[in-house]
């Protein structure tokens, strides 16, 4: 059997970046990922960029939802 992936992949980080942009946990994305939270902080952390993918998500659906109310 192979060794699991250290780092996510392309395709992940978007469903990351989407699942962040409707406001789910850290828990909800790892359990859609099918990993637990300890492995996706880790996969988090060894890909360049994610963290701050994932938060700019969250902050762009966040401004959009501000914007149509104002």
């Amino acid at each position: 059997m192979g060794r699991a992936r250290k780092t996510l992949t392309e395709d992940e980080l978007q469903d990351l970046e989407r699942l962040s942009s409707v406001g789910c946990t850290q828990g909800q994305m790892a359990g859609f990922l099918g990993v637990s939270e300890k492995t996706l902080t880790s996969k988090l952390d060894a890909t360049k960029d994610a963290r701050e993918r994932i938060a700019r998500a969250k902050i762009d659906a966040t401004a959009r939802v501000a914007g149509s109310l104002y």
